[in-house]
């Protein structure tokens, strides 16, 4: 099948524009319930009837109550909703209650901030390489300085949404099960625990779609690279001639590319 390299730089159009467009999705989680990163779960029997939801953000988070919780248990009341920041450590130990408590808001809140910086560094890269990217297929426009650019842009940014992603579950999700573990295990839930659970939610999985399509937008711009560079030597060949005039090279390389001698290589490639 034969591919347009016009078409390919399209679809690393598209790529960057998906990767950019869920890369700001994901920076959404840091101030808001619903695009929160990470979430956990404690439910209890009757004897206590405390049942827990806790919703965590990159800087916020929410702590939901139902039940018959007291002040005394886990700092809630029933029916009630926690808000507040991770890096007001004090307020938050408050909230989250219990001996393990010091160590999730520590870690949450130092993890929030470096995600920060990397998603928002990203989503300024993928914006920029968005635009060289536009401008390369709008004005149909080429050229390897402008091509190693995005190229490099995309892996750049794939790479920091992937390492965002890695730090989000190391210091802050599995700081959060650790955190329903140890106080499952603390008086008054000690014993009553019916049901407990742990799991990343949009902010995380936007974040994973960000890594996926930055990276496949780098993958198609090494494809067109690779091949790009392929057309142009076989180019080259197919054009040289000897001294008696007569080609050097083969012309029919690359069949499906009609070698004019003139001007640029062709603009397609095989695939």
């Amino acid at each position: 099948m034969i591919v347009s390299i016009q078409s390919l730089r399209r679809l690393s159009l598209l790529s960057t524009a998906l990767a950019l467009v869920f890369c700001c999705l994901s920076l959404g989680g840091a101030n808001n319930k619903r695009f929160a990163w990470g979430y956990g779960k404690m439910e209890t029997d009757s004897s206590v009837d405390c049942n827990m939801k806790y919703f965590i953000g990159l800087h916020v988070y929410t702590i939901e109550a139902s039940g018959t919780c007291s002040s005394e248990q886990l700092g809630a009341f029933a029916g009630s909703v926690n808000d507040g920041w991770f890096s007001d450590i004090s307020t938050c130990n408050d909230n989250f209650w219990g001996i393990a408590s010091n160590a999730l808001c520590r870690s949450c809140a130092t993890v929030g901030d470096a995600i920060l910086t990397m998603m928002g560094a990203a989503a300024a890269l993928l914006l920029g390489i968005f635009s060289c990217s536009l401008y390369r297929v709008v004005f149909s426009k080429s050229g390897e300085n402008l091509e190693f650019i995005i190229r490099g842009g995309a892996f750049t940014a794939g790479t920091m949404a992937m390492h965002s992603l890695a730090i989000w579950v190391v210091g802050c999700q599995n700081q959060l099960a650790s955190y329903l573990d140890t106080t499952g295990q603390q008086s008054p839930w000690i014993g009553h625990v019916t049901n407990q659970d742990h799991h990343i939610r949009q902010g995380t999985y936007f974040t994973i779609l960000t890594t996926i399509f930055a990276y496949f937008a780098g993958a198609i711009e090494l494809r067109i690279h690779h091949r790009s560079s392929d057309n142009q030597k076989n180019h080259s060949s197919a054009c040289s001639e000897t001294a008696d005039g007569k080609p050097t090279g083969n012309p029919k390389a690359e069949p499906e590319v009609e070698n004019t001698c003139e001007g640029d290589v062709a603009d397609v490639i095989v695939v």
